[in-house]
C-alpha cells in the first residue's frame, strides 16, 4: 500500500544516509546508492534526491540522474531543486545554464530556505555568475541562517561597501561572525581593521588581541599584525 511503501521508502533512504556518511557503520557509498536506489524505486522524494545526487556526482548516468533530481522536485524536495540549482549555475556536471540555476536558487530562498538565502546573497555580495548587486545580497543574507558564521561574516562585509556604508552594521556582524570557528580567522582580521582605523570604535589593543587570534590562519592577518 501507499503508507507502507511511503515508510519503506524513508527506512532505505537513512540507511543510505548511513552508508554515506559512516553512522554506525564503516562509510560504503556502493551500498549507500543501493539503498538510495531501492528508495527511489519507491518514489521517495528523499531518496530520489539522493540517488540523483550520486549518479550526477559521480558521472555514473546523467539522463537517470536529472530524472530522479526534476522527480524529486515534483515531490516538493528542496534539497534536490536547491543542489540542481548550483549544478546549472557551476555547469561542473551538466550543461550550464546560469540564468535557469539563478531563477531556481531564487525560487528555493523565496520559499524561506536558509541556505538557498545566503548561497544566493553571496552569489550577489560577489559578482559571481550575475551583476554585483548589494541590495539583492543584502536582502538574501538577512534571510539566511544567523546561526551560519559565514552569512554574519558576509554581512559584516557588505556594510563596509561604499553602497551599504554602515559601520555599526559591520561591526555588530562582525562581532557576531568571531564566535563561528569556520570564519574566525576571516572576521577577526576584517573587525580588527576597522578598530585600527579612526572611528568611534577604534580600539588598538582589541585589534591586536584579533589578528593575534587569526595570524596563524591568515597571512593578512599576520601581515598586518606584524606592522602594528
Amino acid at each position: 500500500d501507499v503508507l507502507g511503501s511511503r515508510g519503506l521508502g524513508d527506512v532505505y533512504k537513512r540507511q543510505g544516509a548511513m552508508y554515506k556518511n559512516g553512522l554506525g557503520t564503516e562509510a560504503d557509498m556502493n551500498k549507500a546508492i543501493g539503498y538510495f536506489k531501492r528508495s527511489a524505486e519507491l518514489n521517495n522524494k528523499n531518496g530520489l534526491c539522493e540517488y540523483g545526487k550520486a549518479l550526477l556526482l559521480g558521472d555514473k548516468d546523467i539522463p537517470k540522474a536529472m530524472d530522479c533530481l526534476e522527480k524529486a522536485i515534483r515531490l516538493g524536495n528542496l534539497n534536490a531543486k536547491r543542489f540542481l540549482a548550483l549544478e546549472y549555475i557551476s555547469g561542473e556536471h551538466i550543461e550550464q545554464d546560469i540564468d535557469k540555476g539563478i531563477e531556481m536558487l531564487t525560487e528555493c530562498a523565496d520559499f524561506s530556505d536558509p541556505l538557498s538565502c545566503f548561497l544566493l546573497g553571496r552569489i550577489y555580495f560577489k559578482g559571481e555568475f550575475v551583476n554585483r548587486d548589494l541590495s539583492r545580497a543584502e536582502k538574501y543574507l538577512l534571510m539566511a541562517d544567523k546561526d551560519s558564521g559565514y552569512a554574519c561574516y558576509y554581512l559584516g562585509k557588505l556594510y563596509q561597501e561604499e553602497e551599504k556604508y554602515d559601520i555599526d552594521k559591520a561591526v555588530e556582524w562582525l562581532e557576531k561572525a568571531v564566535n563561528y570557528d569556520e570564519i574566525k580567522a576571516y572576521a577577526s582580521y576584517s573587525l580588527a581593521k576597522i578598530l585600527l582605523e579612526d572611528n568611534k570604535y577604534h580600539d588598538t589593543q582589541k585589534a591586536i588581541k584579533l589578528l593575534e587570534l587569526s595570524a596563524e590562519e591568515n597571512n593578512w592577518a599576520s601581515f598586518l599584525l606584524g606592522r602594528l
